[in-house]
C-alpha cells in the first residue's frame, strides 16, 4: 500500500510565487545597441572633421605631430572596440567598451594638461581635444547615469574646454566662459542620455515583472491541463484496467501507466482521429463522417487525445445508463474538428450528478476545459435525452487564460529630456553666456542678442518632443539673422574663440531644434549659412567668418540629430525583443513544468501499480485511485492508510470532498483526520461509512455518516 498523495501542482501554484528567470536588460541592451553604433562612428568621424584631421587628409605635406597622428589613431582603436561590443551584444561588453574609450580620451587629456601646465606647451596642443570633449563625457552619462556621473562629466568637459589650446591662465573670467559654453552645449545631452539609461532600466525592471506574471500565469494554465489530463487518464484507462485485473480478464503487469502520451503527445493527422472516433463508436452507434478529409490537416495530440477520451466516456456513460436508446456521432472537419454524440435515452440533471461520480467531470468537462482549443458542452434533461458536443478550434488561445498583465509603458519615449531643454533657467543661462560672448568679442554686436533670445523663445514653444512647425521656423529664422548679421559687419577676426560668438550660439540653438525633431530644418538652417558664407568669400575674398568655421556647429548638430531616431529606433524595437523574450521565458517554463509533472506523476502511478499483486489489491487500488481522483484534500497519508485498512476488513468506505479547489482548514482538517481514523478502527466488516468535506461557507466543516446509522458533524 502506498500512501503518497497524487501529484497536485496546480492546486500548490501560488499567485505570489516568483519563478526563477535569467536577469534580462532587453531595453537597455536595445538602447546601447544603438548608443553604441552612434559613438562608434563619431570616434571616427568627429576627428576626421576636427582641425587637425582636415589637415592631415586635405593637406598631406603638412606637418602633423607624430603624437597627434597617435592618438586620432587611438581614436580609431575605440571606434573598433566598440564594433567589438557591438559583436558581443552583452551588457558587460558595451559598459567595457564605454569605460576604455573614455579612460583613452582621460588619459590624453592628463598627458596633454601636464605638458600646458609644466612646460606651457604640448605635443598634442593641435589635438583640440576640446573640440569633441562632449563624446566621452556623454559616454560616462552612459556607464554612470547618475548625479555623480553627470558631475564627473561636467568636470570633464571643463577641463577638456580649458586645456583645448594655450589659453590666458591670467584670465579666469575667459576660462570660466569657456567651460560655460561647454555647459550650456552639452548638458541637454548628458541628462537625456542619463535618464534614457536610467529609464530603459526602470522598463527593463517593468518587464521583468511582466515576464514573471506571464510564466506564472502560463505555468499555472499548464499544470491545471497537465493535471486534468492525468486525472482523466487515470478514470479512464487506470481504473478501467484495474477493473479488469480484479475481475482475472488481465493480469497487474498488463495497466496502462504511459503518462507521457496522455499528457504530450505529437501532432496527429485529422484523418487519423477521425478514423478513432469511429472506432470508439462501435456498431451500436450510427456515425456520419465527412465526405473528404485533408490529409495533410493535423491537429495537437494532447487535443485529439482529449477529444476521443471524452468521445469515449459520453459513449460509455450512454452505454451504462441508457443501453435501450439509439445512438448517434456526427463527426464535422472544417477550420476546427466537431464531435456531436445523441441519445434518446432517459436524460438526467447535469447539476444533480453525484459528487461521488468522476466520469463526466473528470473524463469530459474538466479534461476538455483544461486542453488548449478544445470545448465542451452537455444539453440534458430528463425525457429529452442526451447531447455531448465536443470541438476544437486553432488558434483559439490556451485553456483558463487569466487576462495577460500589461506591459510597460512606453510613453518616455515623448517626454525623455524634454523639460530639460524648456527649462526658463537653461535659456536664461544661455542668454547670459552668449552677453559675455559678444562683450568680450566685439561690443558693437550686442544687438545681435535680440535675434538670440527671440530664437530660444520660440524653440521653447510647446512641450511635446516635436516642437512646433511655427515656432521652430522662427527659431531658425532667427539663428540666420543673428549669424548674418555678424558676417556682415565686416570684422575681421584674428580668432574665432569667442569672436565668432554667434557661430558657437547658432550651434547650440540649431542642436536644440535637432534634439526637438527638427532635424531637416536645422540643417538646412547650417547649408544656408554655409552657402552664404561662401558666397561672400568669393565674391569679395573675404569674410568675416569663413565656411570652415560652421565645421563647430556640424560636431554639435550631428549627434543632435542622431539621438531622436536612436530614440525612436530603440523604443520600436523595444515591444518586439520584450516578446521574443517572454516567448522564450514561457516555453521554457511550460517545458520544466511538463517535465516535472510527467516525472512526479509516472513516478507515482508506477509506485500504486507495482503494489497491484492480484485481484484483491486491484480491486482496492481502484478505489484508492477513485478517491485520489474525486476526493483530493481528503488524500493525504493517514486516511490513505486507514481507509485502504478498513476497505481490507469488508467495510464500505465513500469519501466525497466537495471543498476542493478552496484549501482545507488545517486545524479543523486535523481533528477530521483524527475522528475519522478512530471511527473505522471501531467499525466491523460489513459496516459502511460515508464521509462528506463539505464546501467552503458551511457552518459544519465535514460529515460521518455510519451504517448504525450515527452522523458526526465537525
Amino acid at each position: 500500500m502506498i500512501t503518497e498523495p497524487a501529484p497536485r501542482p496546480s492546486a500548490a501554484v501560488s499567485a505570489t510565487a516568483e519563478p526563477p528567470m535569467p536577469e534580462a536588460h532587453v531595453s537597455e541592451l536595445a538602447f546601447f545597441r544603438n548608443a553604441t553604433i552612434v559613438w562608434s562612428i563619431s570616434f571616427v568621424v568627429l576627428p576626421a572633421i576636427s582641425r587637425p584631421g582636415i589637415e592631415l587628409f586635405t593637406q598631406p605635406d603638412t606637418h602633423v605631430p607624430v603624437e597627434v597622428k597617435l592618438s586620432l589613431l587611438a581614436f580609431v582603436g575605440c571606434s573598433l572596440l566598440g564594433v567589438a561590443a557591438l559583436a558581443a551584444h552583452t551588457r558587460a561588453a558595451y559598459l567595457a567598451a564605454c569605460t576604455v574609450a573614455i579612460a583613452v580620451y582621460v588619459g590624453l587629456l592628463v598627458i596633454h594638461g601636464g605638458f600646458l601646465l609644466l612646460t606651457g606647451a604640448s605635443p598634442l596642443e593641435h589635438l583640440y581635444l576640446g573640440d569633441f570633449t562632449g563624446l566621452p563625457a556623454v559616454l560616462l552619462q552612459l556607464v554612470l547615469p547618475t548625479w555623480p556621473g553627470l558631475l564627473a562629466a561636467l568636470l570633464l568637459i571643463a577641463a577638456g574646454t580649458t586645456f583645448n589650446v594655450a589659453l590666458p591662465w591670467d584670465d579666469p573670467g575667459y576660462l570660466l566662459l569657456n567651460a560655460a559654453h561647454g555647459w550650456l552645449a552639452l548638458t541637454p545631452f548628458l541628462l537625456i542620455m542619463s535618464r534614457l539609461v536610467s529609464t530603459s532600466r526602470l522598463l527593463d525592471d517593468a518587464a521583468t515583472a511582466k515576464y514573471r506574471a506571464a510564466v506564472q500565469v502560463a505555468r499555472s494554465v499548464r499544470l491545471r491541463e497537465l493535471e486534468a489530463r492525468f486525472l482523466a487518464h487515470l478514470h479512464d484507462k487506470v481504473l478501467a484496467d484495474l477493473r479488469s485485473v480484479a475481475a482475472g480478464r488481465m493480469s497487474p503487469e498488463e495497466i496502462s501507466t504511459d503518462i507521457l502520451t496522455a499528457v504530450s503527445a505529437p501532432p496527429w493527422p485529422v484523418s487519423d482521429l477521425v478514423t478513432r472516433l469511429v472506432g470508439v463508436a462501435g456498431a451500436d452507434a450510427r456515425v456520419d463522417v465527412p465526405e473528404r478529409v485533408d490529409l495533410s490537416a493535423t491537429i495537437p495530440g494532447p487535443a485529439a487525445a482529449v477529444l476521443l477520451d471524452a468521445a469515449a466516456e459520453a459513449l460509455a456513460n450512454s452505454r451504462r445508463h441508457a443501453p435501450q436508446a439509439s445512438r448517434s456521432m456526427r463527426i464535422s472537419v472544417d477550420e476546427g474538428v466537431r464531435v456531436v454524440i445523441e441519445d434518446d435515452g432517459p436524460g438526467f440533471v447535469l447539476s444533480e450528478i453525484p459528487s461521488d461520480r468522476a466520469g463526466v467531470r473528470t473524463s469530459i468537462l474538466r479534461s476538455v476545459d483544461a486542453a488548449e482549443g478544445v470545448s465542451a458542452d452537455i444539453r440534458t434533461s430528463p425525457g429529452e435525452g442526451t447531447a455531448v458536443s465536443l470541438g476544437w478550434s486553432p488558434g483559439t488561445g490556451a485553456p483558463g487564460d487569466e487576462e495577460a498583465p500589461r506591459g510597460p509603458d512606453l510613453s518616455w519615449c515623448a517626454r525623455i529630456g524634454i523639460e530639460y531643454l524648456l527649462h526658463p533657467l537653461y535659456r536664461s543661462a544661455m542668454l547670459v553666456m552668449f552677453f559675455f560672448m559678444a562683450w568680450i568679442s566685439d561690443r558693437g554686436d550686442l544687438w545681435l542678442l535680440i535675434p538670440a533670445a527671440v530664437s530660444l523663445v520660440a524653440f521653447s514653444r510647446g512641450s511635446g518632443s516635436v516642437a512646433p512647425a511655427g515656432p521652430a521656423a522662427i527659431s531658425a529664422a532667427s539663428v540666420l539673422v543673428m549669424v548674418t548679421g555678424q558676417q556682415l559687419s565686416g570684422t575681421q577676426f584674428p580668432d574665432y574663440w569667442p569672436q565668432a560668438w554667434t557661430v558657437y550660439a547658432a550651434a547650440i540653438i540649431l542642436a536644440l531644434l535637432a534634439l526637438r525633431g527638427r532635424v531637416l530644418l536645422a540643417w538646412a538652417t547650417l547649408g544656408i549659412l554655409v552657402v552664404l558664407s561662401g558666397a561672400q568669400l568669393a565674391l569679395t575674398g573675404e569674410v568675416s567668418i569663413p565656411p570652415v568655421v560652421f565645421l563647430t556647429v556640424v560636431t554639435l548638430l550631428a549627434p543632435a540629430s542622431v539621438i531622436p531616431w536612436l530614440l525612436d529606433r530603440t523604443v520600436r524595437r523595444i515591444p518586439v525583443l520584450q516578446r521574443e523574450m517572454e516567448n522564450e521565458f514561457v516555453q521554457l517554463e511550460q517545458a520544466t513544468a511538463q517535465r516535472s509533472y510527467v516525472r512526479d506523476s509516472s513516478e507515482w502511478l508506477n509506485k500504486q501499480v507495482a503494489s497491484v499483486r492480484d485481484a484483491r489489491t486491484a480491486a482496492l487500488m481502484e478505489k484508492r485511485l477513485r478517491d485520489a481522483i474525486r476526493s483530493p484534500l481528503l488524500d493525504v497519508p493517514e486516511i490513505t492508510e486507514a481507509v485502504w485498512r478498513a476497505r481490507d476488513r469488508g467495510i464500505n468506505v465513500r469519501l466525497i470532498g466537495d471543498r476542493f479547489p478552496t484549501p482545507p482548514d488545517e486545524e479543523r482538517h486535523a481533528v477530521l483526520i483524527d475522528t475519522l481514523t478512530t471511527v473505522l478502527e471501531v467499525l466491523k466488516p460489513g459496516d459502511s461509512l460515508t464521509l462528506r468535506l463539505l464546501p467552503a461557507g458551511r457552518s459544519s466543516y465535514a460529515t460521518l455518516v455510519t451504517s448504525e446509522p450515527r452522523r458526526i458533524s465537525l
